[in-house]
């Protein structure tokens, strides 16, 4: 007998009856704690987390499958099955060819949210999985076809991002396959690149070993999307425990060591850092699942950290040594902090060309200790891909942060003095803070400032620890970034790797719906929200209160700074046309309002922010460039402070950022 992980896998071992009376328990809500330090003066209202079955303890028992789904055809054994992984909603549009999988729903406890288009099916998937943590798994679930096609972009969003996403296709029957029969497509070739695992069911006996496959692979190692293609006949026949089947080893994961026992050369890794003088940490997402082990790191041992887009919030940015987001538009005193360091200490992040700058010029000074034996590169990273695929390590643990860091901490000492290297950080910070420049029309507005303000009120009356924010991709991006204060890890819902717009009501839907003890905050710009702005009738339909504040300069405002850099200013669609946002929130039967005056901000945020239901707010801004910069080909720390100082910049298409 094959298994995905260890003992605690007798859950599916269970007889029926226990596993039926845990799952109504379990159902109810799925809600996922996020560790919150003890030193906080306010705690998050979390829930506590029910036993929902973590994927990698799940036993693949082929014989108790064919044993306990007898007599069901393909819709009643996925929805059986996604009871016991704990599943409480499914994001999906239906259509002829998944029909027979849908109707398995029908007077189910399993909540079915019915979105716009499945692309926002994709990413609402996707907010659910990135709130909840590392236990949840979004589910999505589309036609053949198109419903299909369009949820690519969804996969490869949760493939670059590292999300957690099991996509249940529909499919001709296998029959027609081949046949350019209506909405067939290859399902299979099309989605090979942009998931983790995919697979077509080709007899229903094997389904329910594909569907323990499937939750397995979305968790195992690096995180990401898997796809099950499930052609309309085999859906519609009755598993038969009778046939002879016995699972094929294809179907077999192969299994990854969950756990080790002593991590080697950990006590080289040590001697390095407690030699070193200027040491910073660079916390990826991969560490998102190791807060208190990075904060002790930070705090304990006198350790600088800076972030990624995905990982702010895992370490409290009111914190002294706390340095919020580095590059291309992160804080400047991280970009300074990194490239000054004799030790630069990577936690679960792979060098992405945003946060390096030219990588001729970047760590210039742990490059230089490295010479001397007295610093350089530590990279941890669970993908073994990532070990030096963009810069080479000094040295390098392949395995989880969590793990590496509690066999690491112990080693750690206070023996160097760090006192001038924290003199110099902090000089970094008060020389260059995070800031923006007010219009000169004293009731104008900007990105920033709506930001600033939110953040601001949302501190004041002590929200702040309750809420989750999510944003488009853009300028409105960047600045949301930059200014929230971030105090707890996956609370920043964004597309960061392949950049996709659009992504912010789904992403803030799905968070919601993941936490309904939180608050849920899309910051979007014009031009990200009409993506799928659609996606506001989800809202409506099933009362989800997300916040929508839209920021509204009537620009792709980004590409056009980049117009004006590197294409002498010649503008070309990047002005957006856009509809009454307040009557086509009212269209929907959603609360709608407009602020487009400074001496309207604080009311207006106050109102929009104390809404209990879902409400749009249409924010009336300036265009005006994010800064920071870091322009492609420069080094790290050689930045545009001021929007001034972008003319200095060599006119270069073959600059253009992305």
């Amino acid at each position: 007998m094959k298994r995905l992980a260890r003992a605690s896998g007798a859950f599916l071992a269970a007889p029926a009856a226990s596993r039926r009376a845990w799952y109504h328990g379990a159902v109810q809500r799925a809600e996922v704690q996020d560790p919150v330090p003890e030193n906080l003066d306010t705690t998050p209202a979390e829930k506590k987390l029910n036993p929902v079955p973590r994927p990698e303890d799940v036993r693949f028992d082929p014989a108790r499958n064919l044993e306990e789904y007898h007599g069901l055809n393909g819709g009643q054994i996925l929805e059986k099955k996604l009871r016991e992984y704990g599943v409480t909603h499914i994001f999906g549009f239906t259509g002829g060819a998944i029909l027979p999988v849908t109707d398995a729903f029908y007077g189910s406890p399993i909540k079915f949210i019915n979105n716009a288009s499945e692309q926002c099916s994709g990413h609402m998937a996707e907010g659910f999985a990135k709130t909840g943590g590392g236990l949840t798994t979004g589910i999505a679930m589309a036609t053949s076809g198109p419903g299909v096609t369009n949820l690519v972009t969804a996969l490869q969003d949760a493939l670059t991002d590292s999300v957690p996403i099991i996509a249940f296709v529909g499919q001709v029957p296998t029959g027609s396959v081949g046949t350019d029969a209506f909405q067939e497509c290859p399902t299979i070739d099309i989605t090979r690149p942009c998931t983790k695992w995919n697979y077509q069911v080709r007899r229903i006996e094997e389904f329910p070993d594909v569907i323990d496959k499937a939750f397995y692979m979305a968790h195992s190692g690096k995180k990401g999307p898997v796809l099950v293609d499930l052609p309309k006949d085999i859906m519609l026949k009755l598993l038969d425990n009778d046939t002879g089947y016995k699972n094929v080893d294809h179907i077999v994961p192969t299994l990854v060591p969950h756990r080790y026992k002593k991590i080697p050369k950990l006590d080289v890794i040590a001697e390095l850092i407690n030699g070193a003088k200027k040491p910073v940490i660079i916390a990826g997402q991969g560490a998102n699942d190791a807060m208190d082990e990075v904060r002790e790191m930070m705090d304990k041992f006198g350790i600088p950290t800076t972030t990624t887009l995905h990982a702010m919030g895992l370490v409290d940015e009111m914190h002294p040594m706390a340095l919020k987001m580095l590059g291309m538009h992160g804080a400047a005193y991280a970009n300074f902090t990194v490239q000054e360091a004799d030790l630069i200490i990577a936690l679960g992040y792979r060098f992405d060309d945003r946060t390096t700058g030219n990588l001729q010029h970047y760590a210039r000074e742990a490059k230089k200790a490295e010479r001397h034996n007295k610093g350089g590169i530590i990279q941890i990273e669970i993908e073994h891909k990532q070990i030096g695929k963009v810069v080479k390590p000094t040295h390098h643990v392949l395995g989880d942060v969590k793990e590496t860091l509690t066999q690491l901490l112990p080693l750690l000492n206070n023996d160097t003095d760090r006192s001038d290297w924290h003199k110099e950080v902090q000089g970094y910070k008060a020389k260059y803070p995070l800031k923006w420049r007010p219009c000169e029309d004293p009731e104008q507005i900007k990105v920033q400032e709506v930001i600033e303000e939110m953040n601001t009120y949302l501190l004041e009356t002590d929200k702040a620890k309750d809420v989750v924010w999510s944003t488009g991709v853009g300028n409105h991006q960047m600045m949301c970034a930059q200014f929230v204060t971030w105090r707890w890890p996956r609370r920043m819902l964004s597309s960061g790797s392949l950049g996709t717009m659009g992504v912010g009501v789904p992403y803030a839907t799905g968070g919601q719906i993941a936490r309904p003890d939180l608050m849920a905050i899309c910051v979007d710009g014009d031009g990200s929200f009409m993506m799928t702005a659609n996606d506001i009738g989800t809202m409506a339909k099933y009362g989800i209160p997300v916040k929508i504040a839209l920021m509204n300069d009537f620009r792709q405002q980004m590409v056009h700074i980049w117009q004006t850099i590197y294409f002498e200013q010649r503008y070309l669609i990047t002005e957006n046309v856009n509809p009454d946002f307040v009557k086509m929130g009212e269209a929907f039967g959603i609360k709608a309002m407009r602020v487009d005056t400074k001496s309207g901000l604080k009311a207006g945020i106050k109102e929009f922010i104390d809404y209990k239901g879902p409400v749009i707010c249409d924010f009336r801004v300036q265009p005006d460039m994010c800064t920071p910069m870091v322009a492609p080909g420069a080094a790290l720390d050689d930045m545009i402070l001021e929007p001034e100082e972008i003319m200095r910049l060599e006119a270069n298409p073959n600059n253009v950022p992305g």
